[in-house]
This record gives structure tokens, C-alpha cells and sequence, in this order.
């Protein structure tokens, strides 16, 4: 069997391999799964936006770019 090395955890950092307590981890996770959702909203939203996009313009479109508001431009070159 390998032996496994141990892990060193700086005891002050914010953010942590392992907690010393069931209440730290707790919190460390609610905070980890409210920034998990911010996240996946806003990649929704920005879903969301394109397939309108796409609903309103169902055609393709003749030139090579695209805007598609602030997240920047769809290229349509040719493979």
C-alpha cells in the first residue's frame, strides 16, 4: 500500500482543506453552494438571452460576426 502524505492547514486562511469543527465546515459549505448558485443564474440568464437572440433571428445570419451583447461576438467562419 501507498502511504499517504499529510496534508499541513494553515489554521488562520479563510478557505481550508479541513475544518477543525462541524459548524466551520457547515458554514464554509452554505457559502460555498450560495456562490455555487450565483454562478449557475447567470450562466441561465445569459442562456436565456441567447436563445431569445436566436428566437428573433432564426435565420443565419449573412455576415462572419455576431454580437451577442457584452459577452462578446459568435464567429461563423467556416471549418
Amino acid at each position: 500500500m501507498v502511504e499517504r502524505s499529510k496534508r499541513w492547514v494553515l489554521k488562520d486562511a479563510r478557505k481550508r482543506y479541513c475544518y477543525p469543527s462541524k459548524d466551520e465546515a457547515w458554514e464554509s459549505y452554505v457559502i460555498r453552494k450560495r456562490k455555487q448558485l450565483g454562478h449557475l443564474k447567470r450562466q441561465f440568464n445569459w442562456a436565456q438571452q441567447r436563445v431569445a437572440y436566436l428566437d428573433e433571428n432564426p435565420k443565419v445570419p449573412e455576415q462572419k460576426h455576431v454580437q451577442m451583447g457584452h459577452h462578446g461576438m459568435i464567429q461563423l467562419d467556416e471549418y
